[in-house]
Parts: C-alpha cells; structure tokens; sequence
C-alpha cells in the first residue's frame, strides 16, 4: 500500500500532465503520434520513465494497462 500521491509530468512539454493522484486513483493520456515521452513524478523527482509509442502494426492489440510506480522513498 502506497500512501503517496504520485503524477505523471512530461519532461519536455510535450504531453498532458496529470494531477497528483492517490491510491487507486487513475490516470490515461492518448498518444496520436509515435514518439518517445519522457516522464517523472513531481513529489518524487527520483521516479522517472520513458514511454515509447510505435506505428500500430497489422494484427496487434491494443492494451489498457495501468500505470504501477515504485518507491524506495
């Protein structure tokens, strides 16, 4: 169980950030446009990532998965 409130905010602007969220709340974004976005989360500067958006290929399936974070803070 995470206490914390977490949010995704883009590095460079090119995204929607998300506003602080607390357990089980949810946040989606929908990218258009392939690209690869880096994130970071504003309380905890130290939880980074990048998320990679490819050209859909001929047979694939899209997912709706949620976004899980850990802390060693």
């Amino acid at each position: 169980y995470d206490s914390a409130l977490h949010n995704v905010i883009s590095q460079d602007g090119t995204f929607i950030s998300s506003p602080e969220l607390g357990q089980g709340e949810r946040f989606s974004q929908r990218f258009d446009q392939p690209g690869v976005f880096a994130y970071f989360c504003a309380p905890h500067p130290s939880m980074v990532g990048t998320l990679i958006v490819e050209e859909p290929r001929i047979g694939d399936v899209r997912l709706h998965l949620p976004l899980l974070a850990q802390s060693g803070e």
